[in-house]
């Protein structure tokens, strides 16, 4: 990797920080737990998200997201009262990547499960071969 992209990175990194900073300031809440949705969300656990119809000033959008198992990132409070969950995915439920994978936010009532082992499915499935072999 050459020295400039590293430079960049640490620039990035360091102005994402002062961004959230001053949204902690105006009043945002951000937290790595969430309690609504059965189990607690903790960085890294897995849940289903059942997408619902996206209605915007009387106009019917459809179903605009994916449903799918996803892998929770953070809680966000706005601080006009909008909240909504940050997340990684979709997955299957045997833990592989679906199409579009990738960084993605939902409100929290679309949550329809929160799965109970916080282990990855991929990971675990090596460590078992593994096992097997040595």
């Amino acid at each position: 990797m050459r020295e400039t992209s590293k430079i960049n990175q640490r620039r990035t990194r360091a102005l994402h920080q002062k961004q959230r900073e001053d949204k902690v300031a105006q009043g945002w809440q951000f937290s790595e737990e969430y309690h609504g949705a059965g189990l607690p969300l903790v960085k890294g656990r897995r849940f289903k998200f059942k997408p619902k119809e996206f209605i915007y000033k009387g106009v019917n959008y459809g179903i605009v997201s994916k449903a799918g198992w996803y892998r929770f990132i953070e809680h966000v409070v706005h601080p006009n009262g909008t909240e909504w969950i940050e997340c990684y995915g979709p997955y299957t439920k045997s833990g592989s990547a679906k199409t579009g994978c990738g960084y993605q936010s939902f409100e929290p009532d679309c949550i329809v499960q929160v799965e109970r082992k916080l282990k990855d499915p991929i990971e675990d499935h090596k460590a078992r071969k593994e096992a097997e072999l040595g």
